[in-house]
């Protein structure tokens, strides 16, 4: 009796994580090409490789925002969190490039980036722990995380989804705990560069 009892439970808890479990947009199978170019992420700091491990969040909805059509309007709000201190105390500065700008991507295929990108500000008076890079694509108006990083660095951060169409890479205030979406409108940016993915 136990053994049943044990059964129906699992199957229960099974059905409602399956229900209550994240959206994924149409077309899963471009989902899971997505969601292994971004496992496949690899990062360098200061020259040296560091691990690329976001969260199961920070994938999925990274994930999701990369899967969604430019236009579509599918990429999700998420409440914008403020930066601790703006009064008397010297912003951030940041830069961010990419090689290359251009990307070649084949039809099917997904396509290779390198960001470099680094902040810095003022050791007496912080503003922020970290500082992100976040991605838009196409005119969306929500930008998404893809990887933090301390001050005083370099960062190369090498993604491997570059689909068609342009992505806008920018350096701005984050947290690697979240929120990993935020609006454009909101975002404290410090740089920021465009990545072209061109048919070939």
């Amino acid at each position: 009796m136990k053994a049943i009892c044990w059964i129906i439970g699992c199957s229960v808890i099974a059905v409602i994580i399956w229900l209550c479990g994240p959206l994924r947009s149409e077309g899963g199978g471009h989902d899971d090409v997505i969601a292994d170019a971004i496992s496949r992420t690899t990062k360098l700091v200061d020259g040296k490789p560091r691990v690329y491990d976001p969260s199961p969040q920070q994938r999925t909805e990274l994930t999701y925002a990369l899967s969604v059509p430019p236009g579509d309007g599918g990429a999700r709000a998420m409440r914008s969190r403020d930066i601790r201190c703006y009064h008397n105390c010297p912003p951030p500065v940041g830069s961010v490039t990419a090689s290359p700008q251009v990307v070649s991507v084949p039809v099917g295929t997904l396509g290779d980036a390198n960001i470099h990108w680094r902040w810095d500000q003022s050791s007496t008076q912080p503003v922020t722990q970290h500082s992100c890079l976040w991605v838009s694509s196409g005119e969306e108006s929500e930008a998404h995380l893809v990887d933090c990083g301390t001050p005083g660095h370099t960062h190369q951060t090498s993604v491997r989804w570059i689909g068609r169409g342009n992505y806008v890479f920018r350096v701005a205030p984050g947290n690697p705990e979240g929120p990993f979406t935020k609006p454009v409108a909101g975002l404290f940016q410090l740089a920021q560069t465009i990545v072209v993915g061109a048919p070939w």
